[in-house]
């Protein structure tokens, strides 16, 4: 149940991982946009806050600290 201070973040990268995913824009679709070809992987789950506006033009980015990984598209 989701109170009027929750924010909701939709994932798009599992903590673990090196492939880098992005939300489609056009088709709402996940979309493989690249692995990362070192030994660097993301520390905690990563995605945006939507309806935010960062000053670069994207939604707000998010992590969340979840003792397991989620999935891509999984609102948190």
């Amino acid at each position: 149940m989701q109170r009027d201070d929750d924010v909701m973040v939709l994932v798009e990268i599992p903590a673990g991982s090196r492939n880098k995913y992005e939300v489609d824009e056009a088709t709402g679709r996940i979309m493989l946009d690249r692995m990362l070809f070192t030994a660097m992987r993301y520390p905690a789950d990563y995605g945006y806050i939507e309806g935010t506006l960062a000053e670069d033009g994207d939604p707000l980015d998010a992590l969340v600290l979840l003792g397991e990984p989620t999935f891509p598209g999984c609102w948190i």
